[in-house]
C-alpha cells in the first residue's frame, strides 16, 4: 500500500514529458541516490520475465560501455534515459545472435516471430503480431530472416512517426491520397535515411494487413484495425503489380 501523499507525487511524475524515462529510472534506482549503478540495473533486469526467457549477457562490451570495463561507474537520469533505449535495440540484436547459433546470419521464421513477440511487442498492433510469420514468407527466400532484414523491421517499427511524415510529404498533405511504392520511395529520400528495404517490408505488411482489415493511425499515434472502416494505409490496386502496391496513410480518427 502507498500514502495519498506517495500516490500524488507517482501521479505528478506521469505529468511530466519524460514520465517514462522518469518512472523507468526510479524503478532502477534501488537506493534513492539519483544514480544507477550496474548491480542495481542488474538485480531489476533479472526479475523481468523477458530476462528470464531470453537473459541479457550482463558481461557484454554493451553493458560496459556504459558502466565501465569494472562495471563500478554510476549513470545519471539523462545518461540513463540514452543507456534504455540503446539496450532495447541491443536486446534484440543480442537475441538474434543467440539464435544464430551458426553464425551464418540467419534465423528461422519461428525465431524472428519469438523475439518480436518477447521484446518489440509494444510496438506491434494484434493483426501484426499475427502476421509476422507471412510477412517473412513475403519478403524472404527459404523462410529465413537475414539480419539486415531484421535489422530493418526494427528500425521500420521504430520509426513510423517519422513513416507518417514521409507519407504526408508524398502526398502533400493530402490524407487519404495513394502512392505506389515509388514514390513513397522518393519522399524517403528527401526527407530521410529510410531505406529501401525498409519500404518493401512496409508495402509487405499492407498487402497482407489489406487482407485482415483497413489500418489507420489512432490518437494514440499506433497502428490499429478497423474492420469495416474507409480510413486505410493499404489499398492495392486490383491492376497493379506486387511493386505498384498502393498506400493510403490516415491519421487521426
Amino acid at each position: 500500500l502507498i500514502s495519498f501523499a506517495e500516490f500524488q507525487a507517482f501521479e505528478g511524475l506521469l505529468c511530466v514529458p519524460d514520465a517514462l524515462y522518469k518512472t523507468a529510472f526510479q524503478l532502477f534506482d534501488t537506493n534513492g541516490n539519483g544514480m544507477v549503478a550496474f548491480d542495481e540495473f542488474a538485480e531489476v533486469m533479472r526479475k523481468t520475465v523477458l530476462h528470464q526467457k531470453m537473459p541479457f549477457n550482463m558481461a557484454s562490451s554493451f553493458i560496459k560501455l556504459y558502466f565501465g570495463k569494472d562495471k563500478s561507474r554510476l549513470i545519471s537520469y539523462a545518461e540513463f534515459s540514452q543507456f534504455l533505449h540503446d539496450f532495447h535495440e541491443e536486446y534484440a540484436t543480442e537475441a538474434f545472435k543467440k539464435f544464430d547459433k551458426d553464425g551464418a546470419g540467419f534465423i528461422s521464421a519461428l525465431d524472428f516471430q519469438d523475439i518480436m513477440l518477447s521484446i518489440k511487442s509494444h510496438l506491434l498492433t494484434k493483426d501484426v503480431r499475427d502476421n509476422l510469420i507471412a510477412v517473412i514468407g513475403a519478403g524472404q527466400s527459404g523462410r529465413k530472416v537475414s539480419f539486415p532484414y531484421f535489422m530493418a523491421f526494427n528500425s521500420l517499427l521504430n520509426n513510423m512517426e517519422l513513416i507518417k511524415r514521409i507519407y504526408l510529404n508524398a502526398t502533400n498533405g493530402h490524407r487519404y491520397q495513394e502512392v505506389t511504392k515509388e514514390e513513397f520511395l522518393y519522399s524517403a529520400q528527401m526527407m530521410s535515411q529510410i531505406t529501401p528495404l525498409e519500404v518493401d517490408i512496409l508495402f509487405h505488411l499492407c498487402d497482407l494487413l489489406h487482407q485482415t482489415g483497413p489500418i489507420h493511425a489512432g490518437q494514440q499515434d499506433k497502428y490499429k484495425i478497423e474492420n469495416k472502416s474507409r480510413k486505410t494505409i493499404v489499398a492495392p490496386s486490383s491492376t497493379s503489380s506486387s511493386s505498384k502496391c498502393q498506400v493510403c496513410l490516415v491519421l487521426g480518427n
